[in-house]
């Protein structure tokens, strides 16, 4: 009697490792797809990123406008307030801009606005937040410890510091902890405002 062959198992297992071939070139291709959306987002957040930062800064003195304000500048104090940071700001009003227009056009009046610009950064700390705030209105933010600083002492150093590079000016400063919001201490420190409790003006 002939016996019956054994059933070959080479059949199965070549079977079995194109299941396996097949399946892990899906994956690779899943794998291959998602990594290149996740580049295609990376590149469209670095896009949107890029976006928001060209429109926060100032197209001619080159540092943050009102947009930048609340976009970067303002959340960055509301947060460190919070851990008990002092905040200062200084509201700087240029003097005679209107002049140097008339006299000179308007290209003499932006090259003014752009030292002006320079000086108070030049006088400032590097990690103090500027703002151009209006046509000649500018926010100088910046840090202190009450228990070593006397707040007049330090406006009246930056001040005299950029009075030496040639400008005149009103300015006017208020502490952030000493006001109800970053809304009102800026309405203190707006020399031109009712509620200014100090105004230097370099002449």
């Amino acid at each position: 009697m002939n016996q019956r062959e054994a059933p070959s198992l080479s059949g199965s297992s070549e079977l079995q490792a194109g299941h396996e071939t097949s399946a892990a070139i899906e994956a690779a291709i899943t794998i291959a797809r998602l990594l290149e959306t996740v580049d295609e987002l990376e590149d469209r957040v670095n896009e949107l990123e890029a976006q928001l930062q060209e429109s926060s800064i100032d197209s001619l003195t080159g540092i943050f406008n009102k947009t930048g304000y609340e976009q970067f500048v303002r959340p960055k104090i509301e947060r460190s307030s919070r851990n008990d940071t002092n905040w200062f700001v200084i509201f700087y009003d240029l003097k005679g801009l209107r002049q140097v227009n008339n006299d000179n056009g308007h290209a003499a009046g932006d090259q003014r606005l752009k030292t002006f610009a320079a000086a108070i950064v030049d006088c400032s700390k590097a990690e103090d937040y500027l703002v151009r705030w209006g046509g000649d209105e500018f926010l100088l933010f910046g840090t202190y410890k009450p228990h070593e600083v006397d707040l007049k002492e330090l406006e009246k150093d930056i001040n005299n510091r950029i009075e030496e590079k040639g400008f005149a000016f009103h300015a006017g400063i208020s502490a952030l902890d000493s006001v109800g919001d970053l809304d009102d201490a800026l309405d203190v420190a707006d020399p031109k405002g009712k509620k200014t409790t100090r105004a230097f003006v370099c002449r």
